[in-house]
């Protein structure tokens, strides 16, 4: 049966239902049915549509069922000429979006003939989230966690919702770090965002959803500043090589400390910041603080390889420092005893070509002793000083030989990073031993030998022993005989 006009009127898009005759609401069923909560909103209603001809019942029925399934239109619901609901997803309203039409044709014998049909249809869509304090923000879930040194991470999920003149993405870009900022005062701490998780957004910009990580900044990100606004994520680490590979007493070796840093630096309107400044006027004196404030002594950088990923807009760099702590730093004492015989054969005349005596000449007894030193400081003095090795007893020695020679060397010099001035030393002394007339032995036309301690046969060689900082015992000369002789 045909319906009549009633004082409703539903308006979805351009089409409207109950403002005439050929499109009344249904008057013996239900008229129509709202569903809402604080995210959605639904309405559905019976209507009878009619027409004067097959024909014309057939182009109505195709505009009815093409305005019920075109999405995203604007829904208004007017009682006795006064909007009691208007859900408009257009800025700056944004007071109902992402509307989903749907239609069924219910099967009405009353209703159903070829110029009329009753229809069944329904409009879900969804409604700005402006509850109160939470900025269009709904289904918010905050995890917590720490990780094995206390160092605390939240991450949160959650959804926006376009609200007012902002649609959802510029609601979320506005709200969303005062709502992290309420989160890290409740934890405790000061946090910085180092991850956003792949988020989306429906294609009309109306609901955004998201998911943002956090984590503790527990140790400063540059010079004074806990949380640098430029660097994300900073990972620092630092590693300190002591050898001692058994210098002679007295020097202290330089200690390396190997330095790997990475960060990603933030951009700025979405492009990437000049990676080469931040680095010179941030990270670089940030990283030479680092060390020397751990380091023992004085600090120099020798190595320095940053890498800048422009495409990625992240800075990774190894460098290497030294460090020195004394004066000084390298030892290395070498005393090395040298002899000849002193045997020679004087010939004989016999008529054989081989034939001679053997004589004992002069024994030529050498010790070199070298001291190489390397110094913190300059060319001006000496390291070696009075701990310079030498023989106790010089009176049966003399110095052939004495030379000493200064190498200038620096390390570091690297980007301002301090330079250590070194000097390499190198000391030689050369003794001859030797034994007085006086002191010849008896029994021996050849006159007495050097010999060493303990070399057998009753020999009486060099007793005693010297005191050498550093170095082996040194053997001192006194007067032997030959064979079972003693002392002349």
């Amino acid at each position: 049966m045909a319906a009549s006009p009633r004082a409703f009127s539903l308006i979805y898009g351009g089409y409207t239902v109950g403002d005439d005759p050929s499109r009344a609401m249904d008057s013996e069923g239900r008229t129509y049915r709202i569903e809402s909560d604080e995210e959605t909103f639904a309405v559905e209603f019976d209507w009878v549509l009619t027409a004067a001809t097959p024909a014309a019942f057939v182009t109505a029925m195709v505009a009815a069922e093409t305005a019920f399934e075109n999405p995203n239109q604007r829904l208004r619901i007017i009682m006795g000429g006064v909007t009691q609901y208007d859900f408009d997803p257009a800025n700056p309203t944004n007071t109902g979006f992402l509307a989903k039409p749907s239609w069924s044709k219910v099967g009405e014998p009353l209703s159903d003939s070829s110029i009329s049909r009753k229809y069944t249809c329904r409009v879900e869509l969804e409604v700005p989230y402006d509850q109160a304090a939470t900025a269009g923000r709904r289904r918010t879930v905050v995890e917590f966690g720490q990780d094995f040194s206390g160092r605390k991470s939240y991450t949160i999920r959650g959804s926006y919702t376009a609200l007012g003149a902002n649609d959802a993405k510029a609601q979320h870009d506005a709200n969303v770090e005062a709502y992290a900022a309420t989160v890290a005062s409740a934890l405790g701490g000061v946090f910085e965002l180092v991850d956003v998780e792949p988020s989306g957004f429906d294609d009309q910009d109306k609901v955004y959803e998201f998911a943002r990580a956090y984590r503790e900044c527990t140790h400063n990100q540059s010079l004074g500043v806990l949380n640098n606004a430029d660097i994300v994520n900073p990972i620092l680490k630092i590693s300190q090589l002591s050898v001692g590979p058994g210098d002679a007493a007295g020097a202290t070796r330089m200690t390396t400390y190997e330095v790997t840093y990475e960060a990603g630096i933030r951009l700025v309107s979405g492009l990437t910041q000049n990676l080469q400044v931040i680095w010179d006027t941030v990270i670089f004196p940030y990283l030479l603080d680092e060390v020397r404030r751990l380091a023992i002594g004085f600090s120099v950088v020798e190595e320095s390889e940053p890498t800048f990923h422009q495409i990625e807009s992240r800075i990774t760099a190894r460098l290497r420092f030294t460090s020195a702590s004394a004066r000084i730093l390298e030892r290395t004492l070498t005393i090395n005893d040298e002899k000849q015989s002193g045997e020679v054969v004087i010939p004989v005349t016999s008529g054989d070509a081989l034939a001679g005596v053997p004589f004992q000449g002069q024994l030529v007894w050498m010790r070199t002793i070298t001291e190489e030193t390397l110094v913190r400081g300059s060319l001006a003095g000496s390291p070696f000083g009075s701990d310079f090795p030498r023989i106790s007893d010089e009176s049966n020695a003399i110095i052939k030989h004495e030379s000493s020679t200064a190498k200038p060397e620096q390390r570091g010099g690297v980007r301002g990073g301090g330079v250590l001035e070194l000097v390499r030393h190198t000391k030689i002394v050369i003794y001859q031993f030797f034994r007085r007339p006086g002191d010849r032995g008896s029994g021996n036309p050849l006159g007495s030998r050097f010999e060493d301690v303990g070399s057998g046969g009753g020999r009486i060689g060099f007793g005693g022993v010297d005191a050498i900082p550093g170095g082996p015992p040194v053997a001192r000369f006194v007067a032997g005989g030959i064979g079972g002789a003693g002392p002349g």
